[in-house]
């Protein structure tokens, strides 16, 4: 099973997760800026692998305390 087919069955069951594939190779910019495009949310956010979050960061960075 390649990658692809991986990530497709992974995310199956999590309904408010929709994968979308360009077809070409972007960088990492225009990449997030292609899932903009297609974000539903008032709120979006985009996140490296390297980050860890704690209870409670969104509310702090949206200030909403």
């Amino acid at each position: 099973m390649h990658l692809k087919e991986q990530l497709d069955v992974y995310w199956k069951p999590y309904t408010k997760v929709k994968i979308i594939r360009s077809g070409v190779r972007f960088g990492l910019i225009r990449a997030r800026l292609l899932g903009y495009q297609y974000a539903t949310a008032s709120i979006i956010t985009f996140l490296d692998a390297h980050i860890e979050v704690t209870r409670g960061w969104l509310v702090k960075l949206l200030c909403l305390c």
